[in-house]
């Protein structure tokens, strides 16, 4: 019976392995097609970012930004999976231009912008539209599903 368990344990861990392993492969895979159609790499991304971050931080305190890369790194590219560069930018401004007094003491980590990234969204510019797909991602958002479908399917043709 414990020789069970211990089997069961294995497997579970191995399982749990393997889909780490596939995690990993699907994002090289990604990463490639990416390069292949001529799109920038998470690199280049995060180079944007980057950018962007220490324009946006030396303009307010006057000198460079020193990023902790081992842990801002992996914290861009997780940003990265759900916001493109242009996005981040827009937040990034809008975390920086913050007066919020928890912000301001702490001098604008990276770390608590990370935390913080929805609150510092754009305001809407067009009406929440509750017909609208919600997994939309195109600009402007589609209003119907059906039109969502149409333009998704384009996509993944071209």
């Amino acid at each position: 019976m414990d020789t069970d368990k211990t089997t069961l344990k294995k497997l579970s861990a191995l399982v749990e392995k393997l889909r780490e392993v596939q995690a990993q492969t699907y994002a090289l895979a990604e990463e490639m097609q990416a390069l292949l159609s001529g799109n920038p790499g998470i690199g280049d991304k995060m180079k944007q970012v980057e950018i962007a971050w220490q324009a946006a931080w030396s303009s307010r305190y006057h000198s460079d930004y020193v990023f902790n890369y081992t842990i801002d790194r992996a914290q861009e590219k997780r940003l990265l999976k759900s916001f493109t560069p242009a996005e981040l930018q827009v937040r990034i401004l809008n975390y920086i231009k913050s007066d919020d007094p928890f912000y301001v003491q702490r001098r604008h980590p990276f770390g608590v912008f990370v935390a913080s990234v929805n609150s510092h969204a754009p305001a809407p510019a067009e009406s929440f539209d509750l017909d609208a797909p919600i997994d939309c991602h195109h600009r402007p958002r589609c209003r119907t599903e059906q039109e969502h479908t149409k333009q998704r399917s384009a996509e993944l043709r071209a």
